[in-house]
C-alpha cells in the first residue's frame, strides 16, 4: 500500500510537470466538462466524488488505490463516495450504503461488502439476506433491517440517483471534482492510476480557481 502510494505520487508529480494547467483542465479525452456545473455539499472545500456500485469488479479493484489516494488528501478537499445502480435489481445495494452508514459501520465493513460481493460471490439483494450477513459482525438484525428501511436512507438513496443523473455518469467507478469535471476509470492508458492522477489535476485546477 506504501508503495502503491508512493508510485501514485511520483506519477502525478511527474504529469504535472509535463503538462500546461490549460492542458490538466481541457482538451483531454481523459475529462469532460460539466455544463452546467453542479452545486457541491462542502462550501470552502474542493469536492470529489467517487460514483460507485458494490456490484461491480473495476469498483472493487479500484478500492486500495482509492483509499492509499484517501489517506493523503489535502485539508481543503472533501471525499464523497456516492453508490448507484443502472437497475431497479440493485438499489438494495445503495440501500445497504446509507444504512450502515446511518449505523457507524461504513468505514470498518465498506471493503467487507466488496469482499462478499466479488471474492464469496454474495448477491445481497434483499434486506433479509443483508441483514443476515452483517450479524456476524454484531450488527442487530431488526435495526439493521429499520435503518435500511428509513426515511433517511430512503431520501439519500433518491439524492444519489438524481446526483448520478445530473452528473451524467452511465459507468462506474466515475470520479468527479468541485462540480465542473468528470473522469472516468476506462478514460487513457493508465486505468485506475489515470483517473486518480487526472483527479489530482483537476484539483490543482479547481485550488487555482478559488484563489
Amino acid at each position: 500500500m506504501r508503495l502503491l502510494g508512493a508510485l501514485l505520487l511520483l506519477a502525478t508529480a511527474s504529469v504535472l510537470a509535463l503538462l500546461s494547467p490549460a492542458a490538466q483542465a481541457q482538451g483531454r479525452p481523459e475529462y469532460r466538462t460539466l455544463s452546467p456545473a453542479q452545486p457541491t455539499s462542502t462550501p470552502g472545500k474542493i469536492e470529489v466524488l467517487e460514483f460507485f456500485q458494490y456490484s461491480c469488479g473495476h469498483c472493487h479493484s479500484f478500492e486500495p488505490a482509492l483509499q492509499s489516494w484517501k489517506s493523503k488528501l489535502p485539508k481543503d478537499v472533501a471525499f464523497r463516495a456516492v453508490p448507484i445502480t443502472f437497475s431497479d435489481q440493485t438499489i438494495p445495494h445503495s440501500r445497504m450504503f446509507y444504512a450502515l452508514e446511518a449505523l457507524g459501520r461504513l468505514d470498518d465493513l465498506h471493503q467487507r461488502v466488496f469482499n462478499a460481493f466479488h471474492l464469496e460471490r454474495k448477491r445481497l439483494l434483499t434486506v433479509e439476506e443483508q441483514a443476515q450477513f452483517f450479524t456476524q459482525f454484531g450488527i442487530d438484525a431488526k435495526k439493521y433491517t429499520d435503518t435500511y428501511n428509513s426515511f433517511g436512507v430512503n431520501t439519500k438513496v433518491r439524492a444519489a440517483q438524481q446526483l448520478a443523473q445530473n452528473y451524467k455518469i452511465d459507468a462506474t467507478p466515475t470520479m468527479a471534482v468541485d462540480g465542473r469535471f468528470v473522469a472516468n476509470v476506462g478514460a487513457g492508458q493508465g486505468g485506475q492510476l489515470s483517473m486518480l492522477m487526472t483527479v489530482d489535476m483537476l484539483i490543482a485546477e479547481a485550488r487555482k480557481t478559488r484563489k
